[in-house]
């Protein structure tokens, strides 16, 4: 292979990994309808390719991409934990799935139709309110922890702000130290709001964790699982009132001052105009 190829994950999840090996690293897991670019074979069946958007590069098998040399303009993500989509065959969908050329009922991947009776969202209908982020991270609660992981069967918390950010139209690196530069530094800890994302340091001053402020001097984040913690000082104190190994380095907010008036709080008008309701 001399030339990137386009193309697109038909699986409803497929681990990308360091080296063209199912025993190596996990890097991140790629989604149903999620783009990539080809960068080279292998010849043992695994193919190097880069998450789009993104720069994220590792190992997935062949047999786990097909070409999509077209990006389709009508699609929209699932906003289901996990649902079953029909078409010659079922395939479950989990959180975050892309789902091309959807009209508010089917979408389509090559030639292969499917009817999806769960809730969308096309990235054009959510703005990016604290409290919709929020809202949307809780889903995820008591997730188990797996570094690389996307999905409500095992997740990192850069997958996980990856995910909800994407929905109110804000992409994510998938790394943790860039992640850290993104967004404009919200000051100390007093000055934070719910929304803002929280980076902390190990005893070695080592980033190594981020966390998802919420209100009341609450955290949301990814230890053991998905949970939510109270911020004491500079540290995260867990539910045994122990506080964990970890220093609060900095404060980023992703999120754009907005207007009061919440776009996606109450019903909503599909792409074929079907009526949904987030949450």
């Amino acid at each position: 292979m001399t030339t990137a190829v386009p193309a697109i994950c038909p699986l409803p999840v497929v681990s990308v990994r360091a080296r063209p090996d199912h025993r190596a690293a996990l890097v991140t897991q790629v989604l149903f309808g999620e783009r990539l670019s080809v960068q080279a074979d292998n010849g043992k069946g695994w193919s190097k390719v880069r998450c789009v958007p993104g720069t994220t590069t590792g190992w997935m098998p062949r047999a786990h991409w097909q070409p999509a040399p077209e990006e389709a303009a009508d699609y929209a993500y699932s906003l289901e934990m996990l649902q079953p989509a029909l078409g010659d065959t079922v395939i479950n969908l989990p959180f975050g799935a892309r789902l091309p050329h959807y009209d508010g009922l089917r979408f389509r991947l090559g030639e292969q139709a499917y009817n999806f009776s769960g809730q969308a969202v096309a990235p054009d209908l959510l703005d990016p309110y604290a409290e919709l982020v929020i809202k949307l991270a809780r889903r995820f609660l008591n997730a188990p922890y797996l570094p690389g992981g996307r999905t409500i069967f095992g997740i990192d918390g850069v997958g996980l702000w990856q995910l909800v950010f994407r929905l109110v139209g804000i992409e994510l690196p998938r790394s943790l130290t860039t992640l850290a530069r993104r967004g404009a530094d919200a000051g100390f800890l007093q000055q934070a709001l719910p929304g803002d994302l929280a980076f902390f340091t190990d005893p070695d001053d080592k980033l190594v964790h981020t966390g998802l402020l919420l209100p009341d001097e609450q955290l949301l984040h990814v230890t053991d699982r998905v949970r939510i913690d109270r911020l004491d000082h500079r540290t995260i104190v867990n539910e045994q009132q122990e506080a964990l190994s970890y220093r609060l380095r900095v404060i980023r907010r992703l999120l754009p001052d907005l207007p009061k008036y919440r776009r996606g709080s109450g019903p909503r008008r599909g792409r074929g105009g079907k009526q949904f309701e987030l949450f």
